[in-house]
């Protein structure tokens, strides 16, 4: 869910997640760990929007876990845990009662899970 933004301060993707959401505490460690790679999220989000349909904040699409792991070995900005992205997609998503795959959020989804299978969580 992304929070409500209460004053006209610049902010970007990574200011508007609710972190906890992803039982993630520590949200300034998180922002600061994913800052240096905040453009990539931020094509990450533009590419899944160009896949046919209008970013929004809801749900929209899947990526299945090998598109997942591709989009983020192609970064190279990070070391990737493979092992750690595939026990997020088939032990703890579900999409329609189907685990392993997700219907993602355009604006919270991406960082949580990049933030995640970074290791650095």
């Amino acid at each position: 869910m992304v929070s409500n933004l209460t004053n006209n301060r610049a902010c970007n993707v990574l200011d508007v997640i609710e972190w906890s959401l992803y039982g993630i505490e520590d949200t300034i460690g998180a922002k600061n760990v994913l800052a240096p790679h905040l453009g990539f999220l931020q094509t990450l989000l533009i590419w899944c929007s160009c896949q046919g349909r209008e970013m929004e904040d809801k749900d929209f699409g899947a990526l299945n876990l090998a598109q997942f792991v591709q989009l983020f070995q192609e970064a190279r900005k990070v070391v990737i845990s493979v092992d750690i992205l595939e026990r997020i997609f088939m032990e703890l998503l579900e999409l329609n009662g189907e685990k392993g795959s997700y219907q993602m959020s355009t604006l919270e989804f991406l960082p949580a899970i990049f933030f995640v299978a970074s290791e650095s969580f």
